[in-house]
């Protein structure tokens, strides 16, 4: 492997010396490229924590992907056989690389197995990669829905998929783990070196994750898929705002999570994208700083403060167990419930457009969903019309009892997706587009649109368990007069009801404006946690209600 010569460059894992140049950090990327083209791939152990040698020489031995079809197989045989009418599994082996962490090398392995016995469903998973372990998760399942059979009403048939066998792997051009720590710790210090260069506290880095997931069920399906993703992380803060105790995130759009290789952080564009970022808020830091105005005015959310806002209300609230009062003791309700009144409506503003994104590169890009179904482009909101909910197989037949609807069935468009495989599949795929305005504007020409008002950069949001309303609360939050920033403010949140304020959008922005945003959301027996990007862009709306956490004390 073509290696860059030790001591090259002024900075280590340990010490932060000169940040390197823009031609050294280009040079040195340019080397590791150039490095990996023929790099074996290698399994042994432990990752020391500075090393030329690539992380793959160090790692522990995987499960190839016919051992874990053959497991696969056997939670299949082993399910029917305890009296299972259907059964599906979904077995893993991954492996996660934190080179922030002190070189943190983790690897796990996983299994899922769901079955049906006499219409009632079950899931048990198991973290054993043994024969004798899936078999052992396979019954376990059975029994319990054995058990619920005896208890509950049956539900309705599984929503049609055709059988499919085949492999697919995800397109990267650098396996991050055929890089050596070296290296790892290079990129990623050098991005928060030069944030450091700018006046900025900026930590974090990359995350990766490797994995070969296989999907099988009894009706004969057997699907093989490897995928590589890049998860980064970078926060920043500068000094005099901590006197106000509230930190300030950095998000890049040029690194949202994605399905990807090294090389998705290399290059002279994320540089100075990261570059520009770091230099912008250095300018945002100089502003004064007060509180809010209360009261009605008009707002633009960046990129970040939208998908937050979508991720947090809309998004969970499209899923079809939450619309059916399945997950009410569990994840929640839904407001964009019955179905048969709301699909096709003009609920919100027609500048918005949702939909899903299972396609390179974004995260959780896959041919297939975890429920073997091919996944397909699908579009949950159209111009502001509610014309598809999120669902599973298990779900989606209840929209053809709908009344209005055909009686077919309903086939499944793919957007199944376990986070985790020892968790039952949820209706949520890993990202969602919001859809940008081609000709908008961008975020600073929005701004200048508004006459008396606030500009929001980046969000996390409390909602009520409908997604019908909450408070956005600001990471940073701009006073905007006559078209132009004159202070941030503090202290200050958006209470809204959701249909009312997606209702008011009246501006979006165009691709430059689009940035990542975060969703969290909960449900199914046993119950379990995901999170999901929403890749939105900057938008206005107009009169939005704004008011003041500060309390004084007489």
């Amino acid at each position: 492997m073509a290696v860059i010569p030790p001591g090259s460059i002024a900075m280590t894992s340990r010490t932060f010396g000169t940040p390197p140049t823009r031609r050294e950090f280009l040079a040195r990327s340019s080397a590791v490229v150039a490095g990996l083209a023929l790099t074996p791939y290698q399994r042994l152990f432990a990752v020391p924590l500075r090393s030329r040698q690539p992380i793959d020489s160090f790692a522990p031995p995987v499960l190839d992907a016919e051992a874990l079809r053959q497991l696969a197989r056997t939670a299949i045989d082993a399910a029917v056989h305890a009296g299972a009418e259907f059964a599906d599994v979904r077995v893993s082996d991954r492996r996660e690389y934190f080179p922030q962490f002190n070189g943190r090398l983790a690897f796990e392995f996983g299994c899922g197995v769901r079955v049906r016995v006499a219409g009632r469903e079950a899931f048990a998973g198991s973290a054993d990669s043994t024969p004798d372990g899936i078999t052992r998760a396979a019954q376990s399942a059975v029994s319990m829905a054995r058990a619920l059979a005896a208890v509950s009403t049956p539900g309705l048939p599984l929503a049609p998929a055709p059988v499919v066998t085949g492999e697919w792997t995800a397109p990267i051009d650098i396996d991050p783990f055929t890089v050596a720590p070296d290296d790892h710790m290079f990129v990623g210090s050098g991005y928060t070196t030069l944030g450091r260069r700018h006046g900025a506290d900026v930590t974090g880095g990359f995350f990766w994750r490797n994995e070969t997931r296989v999907f099988a069920s009894s009706e004969g399906s057997l699907i093989t898929q490897h995928w590589t993703r890049c998860m980064p992380y970078f926060s920043a803060e500068f000094r005099h705002w901590r006197l106000y105790g509230i930190p300030t995130w950095l998000h890049i759009p040029a690194f949202m999570p994605c399905t990807g290789g090294f090389e998705t952080v290399l290059g002279a564009e994320r540089h100075d994208q990261f570059e520009a970022a770091v230099d912008e808020m250095a300018e945002l830091a100089k502003y004064p700083v007060g509180l809010a105005e209360v009261g009605r005015k008009d707002v633009v959310l960046d990129g970040n403060a939208l998908g937050a806002l979508l991720g947090g209300t809309l998004i969970p609230s499209l899923s079809l167990g939450r619309v059916l009062g399945e997950e009410q003791n569990a994840g929640g309700t839904s407001f964009l419930s019955p179905p048969e009144t709301v699909l096709g409506q003009t609920l919100f503003s027609p500048q918005l457009t949702l939909r899903v994104a299972q396609g390179m590169p974004y995260d959780g890009a896959m041919r297939w969903d975890d429920e073997g179904v091919a996944t397909t482009p699908l579009t949950l909101v159209d111009r502001g019309a509610v014309v598809n909910y999120l669902g599973t197989r298990a779900t989606l037949p209840v929209l053809a009892t709908l009344p209005g609807r055909s009686k077919g069935a309903t086939a499944s468009p793919g957007t199944a997706f376990s986070p985790e495989v020892w968790t039952l599949p949820s209706s949520s795929p890993a990202t969602f587009v919001a859809q940008a305005n081609a000709s908008g504007p961008s975020l600073a020409e929005l701004v200048k649109t508004v006459k008396n008002g606030f500009v929001m950069r980046d969000a996390w949001i409390e909602g009520d368990q409908q997604g019908a309303g909450g408070a956005l609360h600001p990471y940073m939050m701009f006073e905007v007069q006559n078209g132009k920033i004159t202070r941030r403010v503090i202290q200050a949140r958006i209470e809204f009801a959701t249909k009312k304020m997606l209702h008011s959008i009246d501006g979006v922005g165009n691709a430059r404006s689009v940035a990542p945003g975060y969703g969290y959301a909960g449900g199914g027996l046993p119950f379990s946690t995901y999170s999901y990007t929403v890749c939105a862009p900057a938008v206005l709306l107009k009169e939005l209600n704004i008011v003041s956490n500060h309390v004084s004390v007489a």
